[in-house]
């Protein structure tokens, strides 16, 4: 993904409270670092030309990004299963399963989330 930074100085915005499944739980930008998932902040896209509404912070920093089109080259190999907080991430070639039949009491709800991988891999038995 070809993307650019966008540092984020002034953050005086609403914090949705959906579940970003489409947001990377970090990033990793070659010769510039990695960034972990900080919050989804409303209006990103709208305000700042970014290409979600996903929030991240540098490593090592306090200073807050999106990631807008742009010349750097954007690794993430995983994005969130679930709510942030349960820490469930899949693979790119997984698929984020809620299973309702699990009834939690309070929120979040982890045990409903799970990855599965789109090929089935099966068992062979040589004799």
């Amino acid at each position: 993904m070809i993307s650019s930074l966008v540092l984020l100085l002034s953050l005086s915005f609403a914090v949705s409270q959906e579940y970003p499944t489409d947001c990377c739980p970090w990033k990793w930008v070659p010769d510039n670092g990695v960034f972990t998932y900080y919050n989804v902040t409303a209006d990103l896209r709208k305000n700042y030309g970014c290409l979600d509404d996903c929030m991240y912070v540098k490593k090592g920093t306090e200073d807050k990004y999106c990631f807008a089109p742009g010349p750097l080259d954007v690794i993430c190999e995983e994005y969130f299963c679930g709510p942030p907080e349960c820490k469930v991430t899949c693979k790119e070639d997984q698929q984020c399963i809620e299973d309702p039949g699990i009834v939690c009491v309070q929120a979040p709800c982890c045990a409903r989330w799970s990855c599965k991988s789109d090929i089935d891999i099966g068992y062979l038995t040589i004799q």
